[in-house]
């Protein structure tokens, strides 16, 4: 059994023209992150996604074939108790 067995699929979608990198797709259809990607959807530089990490106040990710991904719906959930917090705090 290889990693992509156990945490997901390449798909390749033809129609984006074949410079795209393949999707990472896990198997409950969640895509899968690298820092670059989840630094552009916080709008913070890679540096601080890699500090976060090292802090505990990332999104939830993993290491799978030496690096670190993240799935896109850890990074939505991530993205929305911020803004539960926030609601929170102020009336």
């Amino acid at each position: 059994m290889n990693v992509l067995d156990t945490v997901g699929e390449l798909t390749f979608n033809p129609s984006a023209g074949s410079s795209r990198a393949p999707e990472r797709i896990t198997p409950i259809g969640d895509k899968l992150l690298f820092i670059p990607e989840v630094a552009e959807r916080l709008r913070r530089s890679t540096d601080q996604i890699r500090w976060m990490v090292q802090k505990g106040t990332a999104p939830k990710s993993a290491i799978i074939a030496g690096r670190r991904v993240f799935r896109e719906s850890d990074v939505e959930a991530f993205i929305e108790a911020a803004f539960e917090k926030e609601s929170e705090v102020t009336p």
